[in-house]
């Protein structure tokens, strides 16, 4: 089974994406990295001892780590024209380097450690995501495809 590729449509002369609109769409993802790293810069409290870890891999990294990414795609599909496959990468890349760099900040944190398994995890949350994100997109291109009348099929 094919699916149609994805073309963006023409942005109209108006609508053209300024620096200024770019960065309001990117925002989110810029202040929610800052946040994990103002939270990674205290020790760790009692509470988060409380959330499940199966097998390494902490339940806490999976959201905040596919939250992330799921903000960063969105970001980078409205603030640029690339193609999906280009956004679901570089969303995935953005989030794996600040989760290194996120393990790397802790090691100097008294009661913190850097671990790689955290690093894996929070490669696993954003590929899960972007897994998820494009299944969805997938679905909702099926669906619209099975739900052509043939009236557009004859316009073709």
């Amino acid at each position: 089974m094919t699916y149609a590729k994805e073309t963006c449509p023409p942005l109209p002369d108006d609508a053209q994406f300024g620096p200024m609109k770019r960065w309001l769409f990117l925002s989110p993802a810029l202040l929610f990295m800052g946040g994990i790293f103002w939270m990674s810069s205290y020790p760790a409290p009692e509470s988060l001892h409380l959330f499940p870890m199966w097998a390494g891999i902490k339940l806490v990294h999976l959201i905040e780590y596919g939250l992330l990414t799921l903000l960063w795609v969105w970001g980078l599909r409205n603030a640029t024209q690339w193609s999906w496959r280009k956004v679901a990468f570089i969303s995935i890349l953005i989030t794996f380097c600040w989760g290194i760099s996120d393990e790397y900040h802790q090691s100097f944190v008294p009661g913190r450690t850097a671990k790689a398994a955290d690093a894996l995890t929070d490669l696993l949350a954003s590929a899960l995501v972007v897994g998820l994100v494009s299944f969805i997109r997938g679905r909702k291109a099926k669906l619209c495809y099975k739900s052509g009348s043939k009236k557009d099929e004859e316009a073709l």
